[in-house]
């Protein structure tokens, strides 16, 4: 085995001073969703049936700012974070595959039919994978437009509103042929050795994100969400 030569020409001590950051500061990992565990029972099943029994469709999509999009915390990070200064090192969104409850007129059934049935057909199957409630890859349009807002301030991504070049001449913040069009999923932001953003004095962390696939049912369309996931790591000043 060849030894490390840095373990052998500096003591411990200086080691340490090397690789380590200071004693005062903390990392602390936050995680939200768009299932609300704060109506849940205090038991395993009741997570395991909120992902079987999926989402309700839609027939139409909220705008990124509706409160309908805002993500649940599941994490309880802001008794690390709030009050304190610190670092965003690290932001990630995934979608969750999974099966619709109905919704939009449709039932749960006629949902999930067009959706296995598309896999049958000529035209191309709809978004989903082999595994249950497994990470699904990207497709368009699929509605992913985030906010990440730290004390109130749109601190990380500003898509909720469009370019303003409207092909129709009327003026709107969300001309939807664009606003359907979002990033592309699983999305990540890593700082690696440089912080995304930096805070004097962290309050409110507030998220915002949803994902959609717009399904032909019958003659209708509908609009499937899934289910929504975001990671971010934080350094703090403790």
């Amino acid at each position: 085995m060849i030894s490390n030569n840095i373990y052998h020409s500096h003591p411990l001590s200086e080691i340490e001073k090397l690789v380590n950051r200071a004693t005062v500061e903390n990392t602390v990992f936050a995680k939200w969703t768009n299932i609300d565990v704060s109506l849940m029972a205090n038991s395993e099943s009741d997570i395991s049936d909120a992902y079987e029994n999926g989402l309700q469709c839609v027939s139409s999509i909220p705008v990124p700012s509706d409160i309908g999009l805002k993500l649940f915390p599941v994490t309880n990070h802001l008794a690390s974070i709030q009050g304190k200064a610190g670092a965003l090192i690290y932001l990630y969104f995934y979608p969750i595959s999974l099966k619709s409850s109905g919704g939009a007129g449709k039932t749960a059934k006629e949902v999930n039919d067009a959706i296995k049935n598309s896999t049958l057909t000529g035209d191309g199957a709809y978004n989903q994978t082999v595994i249950k409630n497994s990470q699904m890859v990207s497709h368009q349009p699929n509605w992913f437009r985030p906010k990440f807002l730290v004390n109130n301030n749109i601190d990380y991504f500003n898509l909720d509103e469009t370019s303003g070049d409207y092909p129709t001449g009327n003026e709107s913040s969300i001309f939807k042929p664009e606003f359907a069009q979002g990033l592309n999923l699983p999305y990540e932001e890593n700082g690696y050795d440089k912080a995304l953003k930096v805070y004097s004095n962290i309050q409110s962390i507030d998220v915002f994100a949803g994902a959609y696939q717009k399904i032909l049912v019958g003659n209708d369309y509908v609009f499937q969400p899934y289910i929504m996931c975001c990671e971010a790591k934080f350094i703090i000043i403790d």
